[in-house]
């Protein structure tokens, strides 16, 4: 049962070196480095350069070269993280999805009541989106480019 956005923020923990190494972890065949804690690091300035960059510019008009110049990673070092920005949504977008999802899952798993359900669902949202709020933005934004159904 979530109390306040205090409560919520302190139980949940999400630290960006937390969500980099899981990112790390579940990208394995993808991503070229091994040593967990150089990749960490790595993913964490690729994505806050990428929602850094999609907020000011756009993510389709961003270029990988300037997500190099704003990381300070070299383009071979970025691809030894990602092929593409194709690679590079999917990355970003696949592990947020996730992150919401389990999230909601967590909160809502004990409940019967379906208004209680809903209600909780409801909050533990809107404190996600709070506490992750450059992900949520930038998917906001970014859905305007998906391709019609």
């Amino acid at each position: 049962m979530i109390k306040d956005f205090e409560a919520f923020k302190a139980e949940l923990s999400l630290s960006k070196e937390e969500i980099c190494r899981e990112l790390y972890q579940e990208n394995t065949d993808k991503i070229r480095i091994k040593k967990e804690t150089t990749a960490t690091r790595n993913l964490a300035r690729i994505i806050d350069s990428t929602l850094r960059l999609a907020n000011s510019k756009g993510f389709h008009a961003m270029t990988l070269r300037d997500l190099c110049a704003d990381s300070g990673l070299s383009m071979g070092g970025l691809y030894a993280y990602i092929r593409n920005k194709d690679d590079l949504i999917h990355l970003i977008q696949s592990h947020g999805f996730k992150l919401t999802r389990r999230t909601l899952l967590q909160y809502i798993a004990d409940i019967h009541d379906p208004v209680e359900k809903l209600s909780q669902a409801i909050r533990a949202h809107v404190f996600l989106s709070e506490l992750i709020r450059p992900w949520f933005f930038f998917s906001y934004m970014e859905a305007k480019r998906l391709p019609p159904v």
